[in-house]
């Protein structure tokens, strides 16, 4: 342990009131939602995010203070999230529209500011869940619990379509809590992969098998009813991945080190992500959760970028410019069908769309993030644990948020399942510093800053600034 390492908790109250926050975060915003006509089920979700990171910047760095030291992990991902902090702002004030590309109307999740909140939450998390297992728990509690409620507000709409409408708002057998049907299945999804990540080596007790087990089937029934091909071929990557590194760190005769569980499970996966519709299909029809989306296309979604490239080549157009790149350098294609006056405010998906507006320095960025991500998880995958547990949420954790990673490739998903890619993300990172694979330092105030700031001045600067923007985007959300 390292030798400054009590000083880590010197503000543990206020960090377990931090800690306690995202937990509410994670739990809630799956379900969040208020029966009012005029409040978008966005609108909710997005200042929940807002003002539940901002709550726990404010007491995590408060807490900072108290300890009268920093906190830093390594590798090059911190940085990277740090160039990518200053890039989407020095993006957003060259985008022509300050106001619009970093605050925009106060929800939407493609805005600088929100983009940085969601760095900072990665970041305060990674820290957060490196103190001890039991708070890794707690989060995977939170997530189960939540799905389950999200399930049983599904099951009851799926069996009578009219009930639990609130006036109309959700209408609809494919009418969810969590946002669009689609995300209802990747969430399903991540549920799963934890779930089924437990099996192999986790001593359970009969009891917890059977909840598992249960709440596996059930994300099943809704990945089969949601007959979603781009979720069967991720779910088959990550178990695949799974049967590999199973086979690589385990010692013995090549047969005794094939894992029949994963390879099981990858093969189901392939078949479905194949053939799934044979069996979606019947079950659709039969529950009457018949649902599509419109998305820009792949190929159109590369002629906006293209274009907003040309015009401004290094730093983009600016975060939440999409719409206005769209209308720009709108494929004439597109003029040809019943979609000719559709305005996208998305592309093909999530980090597309980032791509399209960040120019060529949000393109590198995004592949440095992706890089360090996938080799920090693989040199954890090389190490075969000791403790079972240890084992189960360095594994499940990386493989939940890069199976969601791989879906913001193809898609862009909700808030929900944006800030559970963050949260898992930053567990995994805070595991792998438990199990002494990422190292981590404490930084005293003892030393000075660029320009001769003392430090503790910088830290009580980022209170305030956390501070005035609880009240900003109060006054904004009132």
């Amino acid at each position: 342990m390292n030798p400054n390492q009590k000083t880590t908790f010197a503000g543990s109250k206020l960090e377990s009131w931090a800690f306690g926050i995202i937990i509410g975060l994670a739990f809630l915003l799956p379900v969040a939602f208020l029966p009012i006509q005029y409040l978008q089920s966005g609108m909710i979700k997005g200042y929940l995010t807002v003002f539940a990171i901002l709550a726990v910047a404010f007491l995590y760095t408060f807490s900072r203070i108290k300890a009268k030291s920093f906190e830093w992990f390594g590798g090059f991902l911190p940085y990277a999230i740090l160039l990518g902090i200053i890039l989407v702002l020095i993006s957003s004030i060259g985008s022509g529209s300050f106001v619009m590309s970093f605050f925009g109307q106060g929800y939407e999740y493609s805005t600088a500011g929100f983009l940085i909140l969601l760095a900072i939450l990665g970041m305060i998390s990674t820290f957060i869940f490196s103190r001890n297992h039991a708070r890794n728990l707690t989060l995977y509690a939170a997530l189960f619990l939540s799905f389950v409620l999200v399930a049983l507000f599904q099951i009851v709409k799926l069996i009578s379509p009219a009930s639990l409408s609130f006036g109309g708002i959700l209408s609809g057998a494919t009418a969810t809590l969590i946002g669009s049907w689609y995300d209802l299945g990747f969430f399903s999804a991540v549920v799963l992969i934890l779930a089924l990540t437990a099996f192999p080596r986790m001593p359970l007790g009969r009891s917890r098998q059977i909840v598992l087990a249960v709440i596996a089937l059930v994300a099943v029934f809704f990945l089969v009813l949601i007959g979603m091909p781009l979720i069967w071929l991720g779910l088959a990557l990550v178990f695949l991945s799974l049967a590999v590194v199973y086979w690589a760190t385990s010692s013995g005769p090549w047969t005794h080190r094939l894992s029949w569980w994963n390879i099981g499970i990858f093969i189901v996966m392939a078949l479905l992500s194949w053939k799934g519709n044979v069996i979606s299909a019947p079950l659709i029809t039969a529950t009457n959760a018949t649902y599509s989306e419109l998305h820009l296309p792949w190929q159109m979604t590369l002629d906006v970028g293209t274009g907003s490239l040309k015009s401004a080549p290094i730093v983009g157009s600016g975060p939440n410019t999409f719409t206005k790149q769209y209308l720009l350098y709108k494929p004439a294609s597109i003029n040809q069908t019943d979609f000719w006056s559709v305005e996208f405010s998305q592309g093909s998906g999530f980090v597309p769309t980032l791509a399209s507006t960040l120019g060529l320095a949000g393109i590198i960025l995004i592949i440095i993030l992706y890089t360090c991500y996938i080799r920090a998880g693989i040199k954890s995958l090389k190490l075969r644990q000791s403790d079972p547990l240890a084992e189960y949420f360095s594994r499940s954790s990386f493989f939940a948020a890069a199976f969601l990673s791989f879906i913001m490739l193809s898609y862009a998903p909700s808030y929900a399942v944006l800030v559970i890619t963050v949260l898992l993300a930053g567990l995994f990172i805070g595991t792998e510093i438990q199990n002494g694979t990422i190292s981590s330092r404490i930084i005293p105030f003892n030393f000075k800053a660029g320009f001769a700031i003392p430090s503790n001045i910088l830290a009580i600067c980022l209170v305030l600034i956390f501070a005035v923007g609880i009240i900003w985007y109060g006054m904004k959300a009132v």
